[in-house]
């Protein structure tokens, strides 16, 4: 016979999970609410590579529309492993303006990060979890702040797969691998390292139910569930060996010890300029309390215990945060995009044991105060961009027409503030003119061959230097080495874009006029000679 207190348990156990969940959800909002801040009151965002995802975009529904940049640029569509955000705007049917779209998909990729974590995390410890919304802290990573779209829209799809892949284990064999044979190929078009993200952590449950399961049968269950990981790569391999060279070459570089120290310390930093200082000194703080955080899941009964599931995944995410490349294959900076990753799948595997009330708020609190204070860095930072970026549009729209050819320049001394190395693709996302230092090589936008010697695959604005001949060497170890594609500027080129002014000894010197200047950027007409 059933006692009271055998009826009265299963109820007190679900007001205990709904007042959890409760709470879990306001806490989302409350986060949410802190890290979208920043974003809604921005309209240019200072994401590094971001002008040249937007100005691809223009190009594709430019060239579709037969517009003026179809004097030099052809578009085709080919399925390539980084293609998230260029199908999504292709299928949507190029809808307006390229700045805009990009500003969503940045914001919707920022808040589906956490609810991507949050998710995992649920499905790894069957409940809501507080803890994850430190989660948040991860959202505002380097690849986010340098502008990787494809990649920051793909990678929390690849969270919700594996937590998909973990919820399926119980699931037969046959319909888990058919079920992954699609998901594996979509998330590889959307893009390629998000794909890999999935497969290690695929891999790593893989490996450690191995380990606790020594049979052949165990193993060949691993291997089948392998092959929808195994396939794409094949195909990716396939194209690189029998397709042309990349315009963006082939160097891989691993890095020293220095850079991988680095790495793990700079997960959420911002590229060099002269205002990231202080926000970039607070991400290592945040970043060094997390993995205290975390490292108290090896001291049992103290801190924050890690779910038996997860220590095969969270093993292989460790060891492809330390082994990945700076550059591989003509992709730079693949290294930086890991080692939040592993953060971000550590947070969702572990969880805080009960704790008394008065803990569970200071813990609380930590966690919104360092969300809080972080949000308020970026939303200034994004602020001061944001009125840079209206300053740009405003001399760009006195001066600059479509069709134009428009060569960027950096002051002297200038070359290493890295926020704007990419902000002249602006000129072709807005104006629809042809800009030299676009993207070239793994998208579905080429370069028709008659303008090939007027740009160059993966470039930042020229350093002057590297334009004027009377202009002083920048400093450090940057060089000032005249690129083919400037040899002959000044017949190459009817505009030339100064990110800051330039000095006019210096411009004295070359067939230069200047025709308006709004804030720090001018804009010179190139004097035909």
């Amino acid at each position: 016979m059933s006692t009271a207190s055998d009826i009265a348990s299963p109820a007190a156990d679900l007001r205990a999970r709904l007042s959890d969940a409760s709470w879990v959800a306001l806490g989302v909002a409350v986060i949410l609410c802190l890290l979208l801040y920043p974003l809604l009151g921005a309209q240019y965002l200072p994401l590094t590579d971001l002008p040249n995802h937007m100005a691809r975009h223009t190009i594709m529904a430019d060239v579709a529309a037969g517009g003026p940049l179809t004097e030099y640029y052809t578009t085709q569509f080919v399925l390539v492993p980084n293609s998230a955000a260029d199908l999504l705007w292709r299928l949507l049917g190029y809808p307006g303006d390229a700045v805009a779209f990009s500003y969503w998909v940045m914001s919707f990729s920022a808040a589906n990060l956490l609810l991507s974590t949050l998710v995992l995390a649920r499905v790894v410890h069957g409940r809501w979890t507080a803890w994850s919304l430190a989660a948040g802290l991860m959202v505002y990573n380097c690849t986010f702040l340098f502008g990787f779209q494809n990649y920051s829209f793909t990678l929390p799809f690849a969270i919700y797969a594996f937590a998909l892949y973990l919820r399926l284990e119980t699931r037969a064999l046959w319909l888990r691998a058919l079920v992954f044979a699609t998901i594996a190929p979509v998330l590889f078009l959307m893009h390629f390292f998000a794909f890999g993200v999935l497969g290690a952590l695929a891999f790593g449950r893989e490996l450690q139910k191995l380990a606790e399961d020594r049979t052949w049968a165990a193993l060949a269950r691993g291997a089948i569930m392998g092959m929808p990981f195994v396939l794409p790569v094949l195909w990716l391999a396939y194209g690189i060996l029998t397709g042309p060279a990349s315009p963006a070459g082939s160097y891989t570089d691993f890095g020293t010890l220095q850079d991988r120290l680095n790495r793990f310390l700079t997960p959420i930093f911002a590229l060099a300029d002269d205002d990231v200082g202080p926000m970039n000194a607070h991400a290592v703080l945040i970043t060094l309390a997390l993995y205290a955080a975390l490292a108290t899941a090896v001291l049992p009964r103290i801190g924050l215990t890690m779910a038996r599931v997860m220590w095969g995944p969270v093993a292989v995410m460790v060891v492809v945060a330390l082994a990945a490349p700076v550059w591989l294959s003509g992709v730079a900076m693949v290294d930086v995009r890991f080692v939040f990753v592993m953060i971000l799948i550590a947070i969702a595997a572990t969880r805080w044991p009960e704790m008394a009330f008065g803990r569970a708020v200071l813990l609380a609190a930590a966690v919104l105060g360092a969300t809080g204070l972080r949000s308020a860095q970026i939303n200034d930072w994004f602020q001061m961009h944001d009125q840079e970026m209206r300053d740009l549009m405003a001399v760009m729209s006195e001066t600059v027409e479509p069709g134009d050819r428009v060569l960027p320049v950096r002051a002297p001394g200038r070359f290493n503030d890295e926020r704007l190395w990419h902000v002249q693709g602006y000129a072709t996302a807005t104006q629809k003119a042809f800009m030299p230092t676009l993207f070239q090589g793994v998208h579905a936008v080429q370069l028709r061959l008659e303008w090939a010697d007027h740009a160059t695959p993966t470039m930042h604005a020229n350093p002057a230097c590297a334009i004027f001949q009377s202009a002083p060497p920048e400093p450090g170890s940057r060089t000032c080495r005249k690129e083919p594609y400037t040899q002959g500027w000044d017949t190459k080129f009817n505009k030339v874009l100064a990110m800051e002014p330039l000095p006019a000894a210096l411009v004295a010197t070359a067939p230069l006029r200047l025709s308006a200047q709004v804030g720090r950027f001018q804009i010179y007409d190139v004097i035909s000679r």
